[in-house]
């Protein structure tokens, strides 16, 4: 029970300095990075995907570089695109149980205290 309770504290959300406009940054606070734009996923799944397709499409055509982020706990800037679009996936935080074959099917943004307690 106790890496229950390590992950909820370490999962909790991290103060992160505040960045200049067009700057995102990892959990170590080391890794300002410039990005052309970050997207904020809308909770609603449907919407969600519809945009994302277009937003996939769009960086196809202005050849931009795409990397996803949940709670930035990476550490090392290596989850970052410089120069590209940053998905931030938290509001895709579902977890779906398949108890018949016993797999959590876990989403993009959920995080490792969901994960463990479900």
């Amino acid at each position: 029970m106790l890496y229950i309770a390590q992950a909820f504290w370490r999962d909790r959300a991290l103060p992160h300095k505040a960045l200049s406009r067009g700057f995102i940054d990892d959990a170590s606070g080391l890794n300002a990075t410039r990005v052309e734009e970050v997207w904020d996923s809308p909770s609603d799944l449907t919407k969600a995907e519809a945009q994302l397709a277009e937003l996939l499409r769009q960086a196809h055509v202005r050849r931009l570089p795409v990397s996803i982020a949940g709670a930035r706990h990476t550490m090392g800037g290596h989850t970052i695109a410089p120069g590209g679009i940053e998905i931030n996936m938290l509001a895709f935080h579902q977890l779906e149980l398949d108890e018949k074959a016993n797999l959590l099917h876990v989403g993009g943004g959920a995080r490792w205290s969901e994960v463990l307690l479900s």
